[in-house]
């Protein structure tokens, strides 16, 4: 990818890709306010402390194919793109139903305040613009599907109660398997077992987007842009949670399929997982 080859300090040490992973900023107990809980128990002004949040496992997703992974705050100026080679869009929050002029459902529960809806919004415009890669995972697959005009089932059982997609046995049980079609199928077989954890699904697919796994029921599982539009990829269920061979495979043949088709460097850390 374009950074690969960086030099640092001039020393010629050549530094592995970089993936930038939006988080989450949540309101949250943490041992800093506990503490202060415990010292001063009448202090309400630390009941809580502003938290920019993503799972460890994100992060330790990439790492295991070549790349240092690290964290971006919705707040951050979006230039910082150019100083990262990959972009991810993990999951999170509902995405708000008004980027797809729909009503608000019952059980959509979107932040109120935007912040990464408007950020992500902005950096998956500009990393198209730049023709910087894409990664999206779960509500990141369905915000990409939204910003290129696409829509959402946004309560799935509304639509189909044939999969539960938010497993009662929690975010890393094998739920279901998901039909694949493409590389995918290449790469991974006709079948594949995945977790599932989200209540919301792709509705009308953006035109620009190729699907490539279906659940039992047809919902759209995972998918990719069309060629020579951009370097996008997304699954709908969670890789970084299962981890397993599959999970990473499927990691580094995108990565390397980004890599050898919109002829972003050329990335032997990558390489070297395949």
């Amino acid at each position: 990818m374009e950074n690969v080859h960086r030099k640092a300090s001039g020393r010629g040490i050549k530094l592995k890709p970089l993936a930038g992973i939006v988080g989450t900023i949540y309101d949250l107990q943490t041992p800093f306010t506990r503490e202060v809980e415990l010292v001063n128990q009448k202090n309400t002004d630390f009941k809580t402390e502003r938290v920019l949040y993503s799972a460890e496992n994100t992060l330790s997703y990439f790492q295991k194919v070549g790349f240092h992974a690290c964290m971006i705050s919705p707040h951050e100026d979006r230039s910082i793109i150019d100083r990262l080679d990959m972009i991810v869009i993990p999951g999170g929050p509902d995405v708000n139903p008004n980027l797809y002029e729909q009503v608000p459902h019952p059980k959509t529960f979107f932040e109120k305040d935007g912040a990464r809806d408007h950020f992500e919004k902005g950096i998956i415009e500009l990393a198209i613009e730049k023709g910087k890669p894409i990664f999206a995972i779960c509500r990141g697959l369905q915000l990409v599907n939204v910003v290129l005009g696409g829509t959402l089932h946004q309560h799935l059982p509304d639509w189909s109660t044939e999969v539960p997609h938010r497993s009662i046995e929690g975010p890393a049980a094998y739920v279901h398997k998901v039909r694949t079609a493409g590389w995918l199928k290449e790469t991974i077989g006709e079948e594949l077992s995945v977790n599932s954890w989200h209540h919301q699904g792709i509705d009308t697919l953006a035109p620009e987007l190729t699907p490539l796994a279906w659940s039992p029921e047809g919902l759209i599982e995972a998918f990719e842009a069309k060629p020579d539009f951009a370097p996008i990829f997304g699954v709908q269920w969670h890789p970084e949670i299962l981890q397993d061979k599959k999970s990473i495979d499927l990691l580094a043949v995108s990565l390397e399929r980004i890599i050898s088709n919109f002829k972003i460097g050329g990335d032997e850390h990558v390489k070297s997982r395949l």
